[in-house]
């Protein structure tokens, strides 16, 4: 599962969350939460699901499907 980062940080300021707010829910640092929506991290997929819960949202609306290699 890849992070849509773009989605992350709009759905998190459209709720009025800080970083550190949403990093708070999700159980995870406030700095951690900044290199991700920075793109300078790649969250695994169980810290995704966290994000997702936080905001009360299905995973799929901050992630995309990854693509299967050919």
């Amino acid at each position: 599962m890849q992070l849509n980062t773009e989605a992350l940080k709009a759905l998190r300021t459209t709720g009025g969350d800080s970083q550190k707010t949403l990093a708070e829910r999700a159980g995870i640092s406030e700095y951690a939460l900044n290199q991700i929506e920075l793109g300078k991290a790649k969250p695994r997929d169980s810290t995704i699901k966290k994000l997702a819960d936080a905001l009360s949202v299905p995973v799929g609306a901050i992630s995309y499907a990854e693509q299967a290699a050919s």
